[in-house]
């Protein structure tokens, strides 16, 4: 039997984009931070993505995902407010001057934050700080005169990790196992956001949906999708990808991920690409 040549036995060359390609979606799934410096997963995460071409929608509610998550330390009605506002505006039912009045209120509040009685603890004083100036994060793109300041995209979303993070541990991780573990935990949640919301933008090709998924008995893939969205039922995602299964839907992708135990926030890509948002 004939020997096959070094030549012919040589894999097919991988050219250098997409070597980087698999690189970062290896790194995007398992960041090399989880391990070594957790705290730092989710801004690792976010400078493999080219925010330039990244969707305005989506940045923002990945921005109110974040304040959500420290709902309980964003205590001051104008900063909560500010919140509020920016995810009416995302569904057209906030106008222009709310944002302005509620950008305006919520930078009042970061400043009065810092202005507290002596008797409050430093740690609760920069708490208070840290989560009213995250809730300043989702409106600030939303206002020409900060657009003009802070132009480049990325600013909001790594504004709001910082914040976010140091809000529920305002002296430092270093300090204790509790504070530690509170910014670890807060960078899981915001690496998870990220992956809800922007899927795998390193993939060859994106799923899609199937126009007769969605016709399917009746309607109810978008019926359920509008209503889990609507509601933030996240929870029911599994009963969506049952519904998918039944209107025919065998990709693994969106299995995956209805199935999985990530996170799911508003700007979740199934529910999105199901919506077409």
């Amino acid at each position: 039997m004939a020997e096959t040549s070094p030549i012919e036995q040589r894999p097919e060359e991988i050219s250098p984009e997409e070597l980087e390609r698999r690189d970062f979606e290896k790194k995007w799934f398992n960041p090399e931070s989880a391990s070594t410096n957790p705290e730092n997963t989710s801004l690792e995460m976010l400078g493999y993505l080219k925010s330039d071409s990244l969707d305005k929608r989506k940045m923002r509610l990945f921005t109110i995902a974040c304040c959500r998550n420290i709902w309980h330390l964003i205590k001051d009605k104008r900063s909560r407010e500010a919140v509020e506002v920016a995810d009416r505006f995302i569904e057209g039912k906030a106008t222009s001057q709310e944002v302005e009045d509620a950008l305006e209120g919520a930078i009042d509040a970061t400043y009065d934050a810092i202005n507290v009685t002596g008797s409050e603890r430093q740690e609760n004083m920069l708490s208070s700080w840290y989560s009213t100036r995250a809730a300043e994060c989702p409106l600030e793109r939303l206002n020409p005169d900060y657009s003009s300041i802070y132009s480049k995209p990325a600013y909001e979303l790594q504004s709001v990790i910082m914040n976010t993070m140091t809000a529920v541990s305002p002296l430092g991780s270093s300090l204790n196992e509790i504070n530690n573990k509170a910014r670890v935990s807060e960078a899981m949640f915001q690496a998870d956001c990220l992956r809800d919301i922007f899927g795998n933008p390193f993939a060859i090709e994106q799923p899609v949906i199937d126009p007769t998924w969605l016709t399917a008995n009746g309607g109810a893939v978008p019926r359920l999708a509008e209503t889990i969205y609507n509601e933030r039922s996240f929870k029911d995602m599994v009963v969506l990808w049952d519904a998918l299964e039944e209107a025919g839907c065998t990709n693994e992708e969106i299995r995956k991920h209805c199935q999985g135990d990530g996170q799911h926030v508003r700007g979740c890509w199934v529910i999105d690409l199901i919506l077409g948002r």
